[in-house]
């Protein structure tokens, strides 16, 4: 059998790409369908592999093969590594320090393992089984190790402590290769019900986590090697910013990453979130090509992947804003089953269940949605779902108090600030809700409410009505204008 050191073999990319096939068990029929190649190609391939690793056989090219995945100092195993992953940067939950008495030592490990299964949830990330890092000094940290021998991009640290029957779960997440912090976050809960504590925190922990993840890893741009997703990363890294000018760049990027790779999930979901963001910000040439144009490309992502919560949560959102109420909440149920720490699904669940005339049933998802991530993007939707809600209960007061704290999420943006000045007109304090049009429209001269209004008549006409009438009363011109 083979013994030589994996650095002493210097294989073609796609020699590698048929050892790792070769290594899960395919056959040249089936390698050869894997890669869009014949089957004599495949033969080629194989037959040079074979000679570059100095082997006769398909079972010593396997054992190869795992020495070659052992190996880190290996640009082949560096390959292997990034076939493995997708090209996605991997996640480490480290051992959590634990302070406290016996009770509450075990959650070090169900803690870290119940973080791994969410952050698993998400899909977008391979994340490493406790078992690689179990060996770890809880608390301590060597950003170095965990990047060159586990292959560590990104990893969650810290620890609980325990005071009296109270319990604080102080978590980060840092960047391994430059020993950066880039979240943390608190969470409180009770030694009466250790379960339920840990249930809760992990939740809330990778709801408000994962989104913060992706915004990071899309703002580093070219740091990934796979193509395809680092342009979907800058995609949506580009849509959070939130500008006209950004959303131009991640068009662009969200149809490169397609070009690329016309399966990855991530890339539609980039250009359905980025369609609909032009569409709803009023920055479109033509937003019926582009609402057209989001709903087919949330339906490619389900169409892609059925067991993926975040393509349930674009297609749920798809049909939300079509009208399709029932199938959106058939969708958007299926996101947060998926995974439980989805705050946007739950947000987008809970505006289909208040359009469908379940208001209270609506609320009480948005606010689980608030309680997953109260200060990250899915808030400022919950935040102006609930603001909706008790405007249909006819409570003002408390619809203008959501508006409010959805408006200073961002206050840049022109229709959250529209449904304030609404939703203040129809509480009566008519100066103030003019004063915010005046401002509004001195920022965006272009901003048309009616088009805001005529989005709501295709879900719920007696909805835009009823809007149409508190706009007026802030001293909107819903009449469409003369070009």
């Amino acid at each position: 059998m083979p013994t030589a050191s994996a650095h002493d073999y210097e294989l073609t990319p796609r020699q590698v790409e048929v050892l790792d096939l070769i290594g899960r068990g395919l056959s040249n029929r089936e390698i050869g369908e894997v890669l869009g190649i014949s089957v004599n190609t495949v033969k080629v391939h194989a037959s040079a592999l074979m000679a570059a690793l100095d082997v006769s056989n398909r079972t010593e090219a396997v054992f190869i093969y795992e020495e070659l995945k052992r190996e880190a100092r290996s640009a082949t195993a560096a390959h292997l590594a990034l076939l493995e992953t997708g090209g996605r940067p991997v996640i480490a939950v480290l051992p959590l320090r634990v302070t406290g008495n016996d009770d509450v030592q075990h959650m070090s490990r169900a803690l870290a393992e119940e973080l791994i299964a969410r952050l698993g949830a998400w899909r977008w990330f391979p994340v490493l089984s406790y078992g690689a890092t179990a060996d770890l000094a809880a608390g301590e940290v060597d950003h170095a190790a965990l990047e060159r021998e586990l292959g560590v991009e990104y990893f969650v640290h810290g620890g609980v402590q325990q005071v009296g029957g109270r319990l604080r779960a102080s978590l980060c997440l840092s960047h391994a290769p430059s020993a950066k912090v880039v979240w943390t976050g608190q969470f409180d809960g009770d030694t009466a019900d250790l379960f339920g504590f840990i249930d809760a925190t992990a939740r809330q922990i990778v709801g408000q986590m994962a989104p913060e993840l992706m915004r990071r890893d899309g703002e580093l741009g070219g740091s990934r090697s796979f193509a395809a997703w680092n342009e979907a990363s800058r995609a949506m890294w580009n849509i959070y910013v939130g500008t006209r000018e950004h959303s131009a760049i991640a068009a662009e990027a969200w149809e490169r990453a397609i070009e690329i790779d016309p399966n990855l999930v991530y890339a539609w979901y980039a250009k359905a979130a980025g369609l609909y963001q032009r569409v709803f910000d009023q920055w479109s040439a033509d937003p019926a090509a582009d609402m057209a144009a989001f709903v087919a490309a949330a339906e490619a992502c389900v169409a892609l992947d059925l067991s993926d919560s975040a393509a349930h949560e674009i297609c749920g959102f798809a049909r939300l804003v079509t009208g399709r109420l029932d199938d959106a909440i058939v969708h958007l149920e299926r996101a947060v089953e998926l995974n439980p720490s989805n705050a946007q699904a739950y947000s987008e669940l809970g505006q289909a269940l208040t359009f469908k005339g379940e208001v209270d049933e609506g609320i009480a998802a948005l606010e689980e949605a608030l309680a997953i991530n109260p200060k990250g993007d899915s808030a400022w939707s919950a935040l102006s779902g609930i603001a909706f809600a008790y405007a249909l209960k006819d409570e003002p007061e408390e619809a203008v108090a959501y508006a409010r704290r959805a408006v200073a999420i961002n206050p840049k943006l022109a229709t959250p600030r529209c449904f304030l000045a609404g939703y203040l007109a129809a509480a009566g304090r008519l100066e103030e809700a003019r004063r915010i049009r005046a401002e509004l429209l001195r920022d965006v001269p272009d901003f048309e409410v009616r088009r805001v209004t005529r989005a709501f008549a295709g879900v719920a006409p007696e909805l835009a009505r009823k809007f149409e009438r508190a706009f007026r009363a802030a001293g909107f011109e819903l009449a469409a204008r003369e070009s």
